[in-house]
Order: structure tokens, then sequence, then C-alpha cells
């Protein structure tokens, strides 16, 4: 939430926060769809695990953006 890198503002139990996956309906289960997965954002603490799920496409614009584009 600040930018800062995780655990640089103290020994804190990272936080694994599920955001954008989506289930399909009954319906496009029986037409095959399949589950969109979704982003896991590691914050500090719960209230930014909460910003995070409030506000999802900020946060993944970020983390893509941190991550440079690229999948690890």
């Amino acid at each position: 939430m600040s930018g800062d890198r995780l655990g640089s503002q103290g020994p804190a139990v990272p936080v694994e926060t599920g955001i954008g996956a989506k289930q399909p309906s009954l319906l496009g289960k029986l037409f095959g769809q399949k589950p969109t997965p979704g982003v896991v954002v590691y914050v500090c603490c719960q209230e930014c695990a909460t910003k995070v799920k409030n506000d999802p496409g900020r946060y993944v614009v970020k983390v893509i953006a941190e991550r440079g584009g690229s999948q690890r």
C-alpha cells in the first residue's frame, strides 16, 4: 500500500489476498467454461488486504508494474 517492500516496516506475517478469480456459473460449467485464475497479492496486514479487495484493479496494475509485466 505504501510502496515499501513487504517486511521493510518490521517483522510482520504477510497476509495472502486473492483477487480477480472468477468461477463460471452452473450454466457456464455445463458448457465447459473454466474458472479464471486470479492474482495473489501479499500485504502487511488485514486492513491493507481489505483495501486491495475493495479496489483490486488499482493494485493488480501495481503488481504487474513491479514485476515488469512478467510472470514469476
